[in-house]
């Protein structure tokens, strides 16, 4: 499902690394947004704009303003447009400047969308020039009819030094209003309007920080909405549903052939759930009301594709029809961990299909998931249960719910050259996204495929890759690889040599090179996991192997972390194992949980080497 965001307020050109004096690519300097108001929720909004160009960067990438509109639903139009200069001048924007281009690509899926983005291309825009724009949106229809709301969350990666929204409401739609950090509220009433005021101002902003979650669970908002509570949403979706998802007689015939012979339930939803996923191609189609409103099954059967809307659609009608009940579940499929007090059109975007008779939820979108598993960004999320009328939650992930094990067996020849195989498993999540991986893999050339997992690892050589079928996500997935290594030492000593990976996923190796910020301003992400990886590295014959690294152990709060080392004749026994075992996905800033000293920990151990002669 596509939600638009009313505001949008992040720009994508933040550049990632913080800056010892951060300053933002531009500065909000005047925002006034009025919006006068139906009973049946359709609306004029007239929007004035002013924003200041205040680097190089933001030269190159915001001179240009880009209005997102409904073109099914909504006409817009440009009242005035023009570049003004730091010495005053004023400078049009020509006809050709003002552009409508269509939405872009989604997710890689392809995309037919009413969707449409009107662009104003600013002219002679440098530092200190200010984009000068008022428009006209007129919403003649609205998705969730006699309903209003206005989500906007306001960045602190950029300064507001003025944001105002107008609100002139017929009294027949009164408004609910949650404020954070924001000032406002009704200030007057007329005969048949409610007027209300809202404003936000913020002086300061700062850097993106690596692993940030989305604004909506942290940042200062204006929230007002018509519906009461979240769940009024789920039941106007539900509405709209439930002439989408009949069970027509194509879809009982097909429904008795998937589970013929089946009479355990929960494999009944498994063969479903199964078809469902490997034949309902994903397109995101938003045609119309097709943002909100899934196609009928037997348009979506005849078709074989759909978006989100629809897979949750078609698989909730066949297993209506085996006598199996189930529920649409709207939920965020990003980094939002939380939901607005009152329903905004945001951070929901996506839906998934829960099962009350098993507490289960499923996401037939997810292709490369296997039966009962969701893909990580479905973890630990609140959902809006649409036929339940409640809030419900998906399963908090836990560490088994991505675990890696590797084993590598490695043979130095005399001439320092490494003859190698590896056997790699995955377990949960992680089957998902290197499932996924694999299939991506196998259309590139292998060769450069073998070089990036090699120069990864910081070594070269040569090799082949074998994995499991990844699209049969009723086999576990594993991967195998052979490989030959150029040396990575001098061969032969007296010498020095770190523990060789060759083609082998390395996850421990890769949170090493991950080092965490001295202090987190906002909450950030960090999945639970388990990694197991096991070497074992012979050595020539007449090589003699004088000192191996320590074993050693980190096992402070959330972190357990293993390695040791066994010399049995010339083959070295290695063995590292951690375990990021905290609870939940979310790192609040002041949560201490030894990351930093452990990275620390960890970068010295993977340095320690062997030494031979």
């Amino acid at each position: 499902m596509k939600y638009t965001t009313i505001i949008a307020l992040i720009l994508s050109s933040i550049a990632l690394t913080a800056q010892a004096e951060y300053k933002p690519p531009v500065s909000f300097e005047k925002n006034i947004e009025t919006y006068d108001v139906k009973k049946n929720g359709t609306y004029v909004l007239t929007s004035e704009n002013v924003t200041l160009i205040e680097t190089e960067n933001g030269v190159n990438n915001e001179s240009q303003a880009d209005i997102e509109y409904n073109s099914t639903f909504d006409s817009i139009e440009i009242l005035s447009a023009y570049t003004l200069q730091p010495d005053g001048q004023k400078i049009l924007i020509p006809k050709d400047g003002i552009r409508t281009t269509e939405d872009p690509l989604s997710h890689g899926a392809p995309m037919f969308s009413d969707t449409k983005h009107k662009v104003i291309i600013f002219p002679n825009v440098k530092v200190g020039s200010r984009l000068c724009y008022k428009y006209r949106t007129t919403a003649h229809d609205v998705p969730f009819r006699n309903n209003f709301m206005i989500g906007a969350f306001f960045s602190p990666h950029f300064k507001f030094n003025s944001y105002i929204i107008n609100i002139n409401i017929s009294k027949e739609l009164p408004l609910n209003v949650d404020l954070k950090g924001a000032e406002g509220g009704l200030i007057s009433q007329s005969k048949d309007q409610n007027h209300y005021k809202f404003s936000y101002t913020q002086s300061t902003a700062v850097a993106i920080e690596p692993g940030e979650i989305e604004l909506e669970d942290f940042a200062p908002y204006i929230v007002v909405s018509s519906f009461n509570d979240q769940i009024g949403i789920g039941q106007d979706y539900q509405k709209k549903l439930i002439d989408k998802v009949k069970v027509t007689p194509e879809i009982q015939k097909l429904a008795d052939h998937l589970t013929e012979n089946i009479t355990d339930e929960r494999e009944q939803v498994h063969a479903i759930y199964n078809w469902v996923k490997n034949n309902i191609r994903y397109v995101a189609v938003y045609l119309g009301n097709g943002g909100f409103v899934p196609h009928s099954v037997s348009t979506i059967l005849n078709n074989r594709y759909g978006d989100c809307k629809d897979h949750a659609a078609i698989l909730e009608a066949l297993l209506r029809a085996k006598g199996i009940e189930s529920s649409g579940a709207l939920i965020n499929s990003g980094e939002a961990f939380l939901l607005p007090k009152y329903a905004v059109a945001n951070p929901q975007n996506h839906i998934i299909t829960y099962v009350p008779s098993l507490d289960l939820y499923l996401d037939s979108t997810s292709q490369y998931s296997t039966f009962g598993t969701l893909p990580m960004e479905d973890l630990d999320k609140p959902v809006i249960l649409t036929a339940l009328s409640k809030i419900g939650h998906t399963p908090k992930m836990k560490k088994e719910d991505y675990e890696l094990i590797t084993d590598v067996k490695m043979k130095i020849n005399e001439d320092g050259t490494i003859e190698g195989i590896s056997h790699n498993q995955f377990k949960g999540v992680a089957e998902t996204y290197f499932r996924a991986s694999r299939v991506k893999n196998v259309e590139e050339d292998e060769r450069a495929v073998v070089n990036r997992i090699l120069q990864a690892n910081g070594e070269t050589g040569t090799g082949q890759i074998k994995s499991t079928n990844p699209l049969d996500t009723d086999t576990p997935f594993t991967s195998d690889a052979t490989f030959t290594l150029d040396p990575v030492s001098n061969f032969p000593g007296p010498a020095a040599m770190r523990i060789p990976i060759g083609i082998a996923v390395a996850e421990i190796a890769s949170e090493s090179k991950n080092k965490p910020l001295e202090k987190h301003r906002f909450p950030y992400a960090w999945y639970p996991s388990i990694y197991t990886e096991r070497y074992e590295l012979d050595f020539p014959v007449k090589t003699k192997i004088t000192r191996i690294p320590e074993n050693v152990s980190f096992h402070k709060g959330v972190i357990e972390y293993d390695a040791t080392y066994r010399l049995n004749g010339n083959k070295l026994y290695v063995t590292r194992s951690l375990v990021e075992n905290h609870q939940g996905e979310v790192v609040q800033p002041d949560e201490d949980l030894h990351a930093k000293e452990f990275v620390l920990f960890l970068q010295k151990d993977l340095r320690s080497q062997v030494f031979y002669e």
